[in-house]
């Protein structure tokens, strides 16, 4: 009888390629040729491509972490690939959006800093009195229309309609509250020395965001021209402060989240 050879089963198994670790890995490739050949500008969001190819890789390198799995996959183009590919795929994608929110977070503080330093230069030549409105200023250009805009709010910047020019005063004042981002606090507020203590100028604030609420956190324009960020569990004690402060003024106490009324005298009010 002749003796077949028996298979050893002690013997190393050849190391196998992972396509679909490679192909998660093409994904990423893809990733970083676009980003390469389309540079974004500032302020400009993710293609639409990159993000596809970013969760494809994500997706695709999952499925190759668990195809296969009693098979000897190759070191390079096996499972530890795809585990490279699913995070620069990811990180690709994230990356960018991360940069793109902090350009718009620091947009947002620049545009509320220039509303705030033209009340100041306002004030400064006004003994001390805060302008009535942001229309005034935007009447003087103090600040160009566009800093209306909230970067973080996703839109494009405001621009105003071929007859603004033309409009009254009034009707001008209304566009102007209709159309900006930033809701403005600030008028009766004196910066003079009789009236308000230069200490007490941190804890008025000027101007906030439009849909700012009480329990929620945002950025604030203070009296002192300071912009700083208010987080959530800190911004009633703010608002008590402030309307504290404005009490002493004789300036009626403000709310978040109501329903505003206001109006170009000292008495402007927000329910």
């Amino acid at each position: 009888m002749i003796n077949q050879k028996q298979p050893d089963a002690t013997a190393v198994q050849p190391r196998t390629i992972n396509w679909l670790a490679v192909l998660a890995a093409a994904c990423v490739l893809g990733q970083m040729i676009l980003l390469t050949a389309q540079p974004r500008l500032p302020g400009q969001p993710t293609s639409i491509r990159i993000m596809f190819l970013g969760l494809a890789a994500l997706c695709i390198g999952s499925f190759a972490l668990i195809y296969q799995v009693k098979v000897r996959q190759s070191l390079i183009f096996g499972r530890p690939l795809a585990a490279v590919a699913m995070v620069a795929g990811i990180m690709l994608f994230a990356v960018p959006n991360v940069k793109l929110y902090q350009w718009m977070k620091d947009r947002q503080f620049a545009h509320m800093q220039a509303i705030a330093n033209a009340c100041l230069a306002y004030a400064s030549e006004n003994h001390g009195v805060f302008p009535p409105s942001l229309a005034v200023l935007l009447k003087q250009k103090a600040f160009p229309v566009t800093d209306l805009s909230d970067p973080t709010n996703g839109r494009s910047p405001y621009v105003l309609p071929p007859d603004a020019k033309k409009l009254s005063a009034h009707k001008f004042d209304q566009l102007i509250r209709q159309n900006s981002d930033f809701r403005y606090v600030g008028a009766g507020v004196s910066n003079a020395v009789k009236t308000l203590p230069p200490a007490e100028l941190s804890k008025v604030f000027i101007l906030y965001k439009t849909a700012q609420l009480t329990g929620a956190g945002g950025p604030m324009a203070f009296a002192d021209g300071s912009v700083r960020y208010i987080y959530g569990d800190q911004m009633a004690q703010t608002l008590k402060v402030c309307n504290a402060v404005r009490r002493r003024m004789n300036l009626p106490p403000l709310a978040f989240g109501g329903t505003a009324t206001f109006g170009n005298s000292a008495a402007t009010t927000q329910k």
